[in-house]
């Protein structure tokens, strides 16, 4: 299970399915960079300010790596 102490690399390599978890992993962390990059645009293009910080992506990841992990196919839809 992902613990929020470990190295992203650590995480990274943790799950039991890396053919699915690595790409989706590198993806939320891709989007965690860009939105908290995007911070320093203020609310110009979102309608509202939100600052997806740390504790949003570790719930996020969890979250992913559950249902990687519970489900045979991933469900897109839901995330």
């Amino acid at each position: 299970m992902i613990n929020g102490n470990k190295t992203e690399k650590t995480n990274f390599e943790a799950h039991p399915y890396p053919e699915k978890w690595q790409p989706l992993f590198l993806a939320l962390s891709f989007f965690h960079a860009v939105v908290r990059e995007r911070k320093r645009f203020g609310p110009l293009g979102w309608t509202k300010l939100y600052d997806f910080n740390d504790s949003d992506f570790r719930i996020s990841m969890r979250q992913l790596y559950i249902m990687v992990e519970e489900f045979d196919d991933v469900p897109f839809a839901a995330l």
